[in-house]
């Protein structure tokens, strides 16, 4: 249901956009929280093979299912794993023997795995608010903000610390654009696009590559994501079909949140059908000979003393066969960390295209993101953004 119809200012549409992702995300999370997610744990619960011994503890714990599924729906991918995992062995169950911690790690990834198609749908619900309050940010606008009490500390000192005059006045006209069709809102998302990325934590913008940027598309990694994940919100906002031919904004893809729910809402509800359904949309196990290296592990590590000894949040993945590493400070994964990483990576990839291995690091703000890629790809710089953009807050 749209909230906003054209014409519209840049700024209203900002807004009413930052509002409609909001609530959005809130009712996907409430809905899978409470009426999708305790229905497929119970059938998980009840039919898994994995679950036989668990069962004789626990017939239906109701109260450990419905913590599991505020899990799932509030951490992201392999966090909301381990806390699972830890969850079980807290509640005693899984029986204690030496390897408690293993299967307790079995019976998490059992439940993460079968529950990824409703994982998807927040997924799609975080990526588009991530990618409204990217957008915003860089048009001076705070996304925690209510819009009744003036302009914030933040967007006061937006303005009072940005050197380049150009930008100030860029901003200022993006926010008042009178947008009339879909195209003015889609050459509108393009531009806001572009001041994303002379915005995102990278030094000094001068008015010169301001003025070059802005005559470019700039479509490719995370922050041509992000502005395919901006426009289908902003066309949710006004209430336009994205799968109509006629539609004049750019489109990533026809799969939207109401679609999405309404897949769901098609699951069986019987125990057995449900389970049987889940288990056949479980994503393939790897062959046996890649079974060791297609692990992925969550640990925290330490940083040494060159960087003050914080602590690292640190993933460990497979991209068939060669090991992705993705870490980062607790205050790394943002949207801005993340575009200033991929910047970072084309750049060595520009630098060293024959690596054998490919490490680069981002830092601002005493926050820091890194990566190391074994075997470097081009198509890596896709992947290594499509991670990202589930992992980033």
């Amino acid at each position: 249901m749209s909230t906003i119809k054209l014409p519209a200012t840049g700024e209203d549409l900002a807004y009413a956009t930052r509002e409609f992702v909001g609530k959005s995300y809130e009712q996907v999370r409430e809905q899978l929280e409470f009426t999708y997610l305790p229905q497929a744990l119970l059938a998980i619960w009840a039919k898994s093979p994995l679950f036989k011994e668990t069962r004789k503890i626990a017939h239906e714990p109701i109260g450990e299912i419905r913590e599991i599924c505020h899990i799932i729906v509030t951490f992201p991918g392999l966090i909301a794993v381990q806390r699972i995992g830890n969850l079980l062995i807290e509640a005693g169950l899984v029986k204690t023997f030496d390897d408690q911690v293993e299967q307790a790690n079995i019976l998490a990834r059992e439940i993460f795995e079968l529950t990824k198609r409703y994982s998807r749908v927040q997924n799609l619900a975080r990526h588009l608010r991530t990618a409204v309050n990217s957008h915003l940010k860089a048009l001076a606008i705070e996304t925690a903000r209510d819009r009744s009490r003036g302009t914030s500390q933040y967007e006061a000192t937006f303005f009072r610390n940005d050197p380049d005059e150009l930008t100030r006045d860029r901003v200022f006209a993006l926010r008042a654009a009178k947008l009339k069709s879909e195209r003015d809102v889609d050459d509108w998302a393009n531009e806001v696009n572009n001041l994303l990325d002379l915005t995102a934590p990278r030094g000094v913008v001068s008015p010169r590559q301001l003025t070059s940027t802005s005559l470019s598309r700039l479509d490719s990694g995370a922050l041509n994501t992000y502005k395919l994940r901006f426009k289908q919100a902003l066309a949710n906002t006004l209430g336009i079909d994205l799968t109509s031919p006629d539609v004049h904004i750019e489109k990533t893809s026809n799969k939207s949140i109401e679609s999405l729910l309404d897949e769901l809402a098609e699951f069986p509800t019987d125990t057995a059908a449900l389970y049987k359904m889940l288990e056949n949309l479980k994503p393939k196990r790897p062959a046996r000979s890649e079974s060791r290296s297609s692990q992925s592990n969550y640990e925290m590590n330490t940083m040494g003393s060159d960087s003050s000894k914080k602590n690292l949040m640190k993933h460990v993945l497979n991209l068939g066969g060669r090991e992705l590493v993705i870490e980062g400070s607790r205050g790394g994964f943002t949207a801005e960390m993340a575009l200033g990483l991929i910047k970072t990576v084309s750049m060595q990839m520009a630098i060293d295209p024959d690596a054998s291995e490919l490490i680069a690091a981002f830092e601002s703000r005493g926050q820091m993101l890194r990566v190391r890629i074994e075997s470097p790809k081009k198509s890596d710089r896709t992947k290594l953004s499509e991670v990202l953009m589930q992992l980033v807050s």
